[in-house]
């Protein structure tokens, strides 16, 4: 029985060896794998078929495998390798590796399982697009670059956080992820390419990092259930079909940074209710708003500003309020006045965060002009302060926080 057992070990113990199969020292062969030739030097066992190594990359795939286990000391998985293997279920990475290459696991449909290595820097473009059965990933923090199309139509994709040190979110990265819900931006992040989150249409909302600089045209296109978007301070122009048939958005706040708002930037966004317009918009295309609902559509813009002129000749809706420089400090409700209303008003806020102050509307910079003790929050000493100013007209505002009261 023991001479069975040391036998059976030792059978076990060969076929391990023989998983990984390193070809004479310096000789590179070729293997014709579906329509490919393939360079390797290292041929490793998986589930199903073999892959194959060349120079610590893997260099291709047996189309039949279904499981992997790449070994350590890879640094890169080539491009396309995976792309026929329509039933690969599960990869494991090594932590050596560095680099995943163009369309590595393109149209891996059958994928569910795949943890990436702590050591990863760069997900190339359309790296794992329509891998229709992948749910989450995750994205080590050592990534700097996601390509274009990495994720594009991952259609069970249903969250992501993306790792500080990313700056640009290229084109089409995520779209046609229909089932994600939720992606963490971080704020190293100022730019997000075209189309890089269109048709996600289970997408609800998204907090945007306030150093993002250019969203490119059709970022957003047709996310149908996106309700709630700020956009930052910082973004110069609004571009063609940014939000085109986001059919469930219902307001959106145009910050004083922006000074453009292209053609069809709004396009079919058909519950859209209230635009806020602040002062430094410049031009805009008499298609922005194509095929919104007009007897919805109400704007706010700023008094004397070039976008009353345009709702006005355009034939839309609207209310003015005063410029930003023309703003009170103090005046929570935005009358030009202060009174015990507006102390009111801040007070309530302090009790209930989601109340929102009449000056919200009215300016992207609302905090200052509330923030009357000036420590950055708002707090019931804002409400003691305005309420002081309102009844004896004794302390200017804004006031530093000691001042008597």
């Amino acid at each position: 029985m023991l001479l069975k057992k040391i036998a059976a070990a030792g059978i076990a113990v060969s076929m391990l060896l023989l998983s990984v199969q390193p070809i004479s020292a310096g000789e590179i062969r070729t293997i014709e794998v579906g329509y490919k030739t393939i360079y390797y030097d290292t041929i490793v066992e998986a589930e199903g078929g073999n892959i194959y190594l060349v120079n610590n990359e893997v260099s291709g795939a047996d189309t039949t495998v279904t499981s992997v286990v790449i070994p350590d000391g890879v640094t890169a998985v080539g491009g396309y390798v995976f792309e026929k293997c329509k039933n690969l279920k599960s990869v494991s990475l090594p932590e050596s590796l560095k680099t995943i290459n163009i369309a590595a696991f393109l149209r891996c449909r059958s994928l569910t399982d795949v943890h990436l290595p702590s050591g990863l820097t760069k997900i190339d473009c359309d790296a794992f697009a329509d891998c229709v059965s992948l749910e989450s990933i995750n994205i080590p923090s050592g990534v700097t670059v996601i390509d274009s199309g990495a994720f594009q139509d991952c259609a069970s994709l249903k969250s992501i956080e993306l790792p500080e040190g990313i700056s640009l979110l290229e084109g089409y990265v995520f779209f046609g992820c229909t089932a994600l819900t939720s992606v963490s931006i971080p704020d190293s992040v100022t730019e997000i390419g075209q189309y890089a989150f269109a048709k996600c249409s289970s997408l609800t909302s998204i907090d945007l990092p306030s150093g993002i600089t250019n969203i490119d045209e059709s970022a957003f296109y047709k996310c149908e259930n996106l309700t709630d978007i700020d956009i930052p301070e910082g973004i110069s122009t609004i571009k063609g079909d940014t939000f085109s048939c986001c059919t469930s958005l219902k307001s959106i706040k145009i910050p004083q940074s922006v000074t453009g708002i292209s053609e069809f930037s709004f396009n079919g966004c058909k519950n859209l209710e209230s635009v806020t317009v602040y002062g430094g918009i410049k031009w805009i295309n008499n298609e922005a708003f194509a095929e919104c609902d007009k007897e919805k559509l109400f704007f706010y813009v700023e008094e004397n500003s070039y976008a009353q002129n345009w709702a006005a000749d355009n034939g839309y809706k609207y209310d003015t309020f005063p410029a930003v420089d023309k703003l009170v400090y103090g005046d929570a409700d935005g009358d030009k006045q202060i009174t015990a209303s507006d102390a009111a008003f801040v007070l309530q806020k302090t009790l209930l965060d989601s109340f929102v102050l009449p000056i919200e509307e009215k300016s992207s910079d609302w905090l200052k002009y509330v923030d009357a003790d000036t420590d950055n929050v708002i707090t019931a000493s804002d409400a003691a302060y305005i309420m002081q100013k309102a009844l004896t007209d004794e302390i200017d505002l804004p006031a530093k926080k000691g001042d008597d009261l």
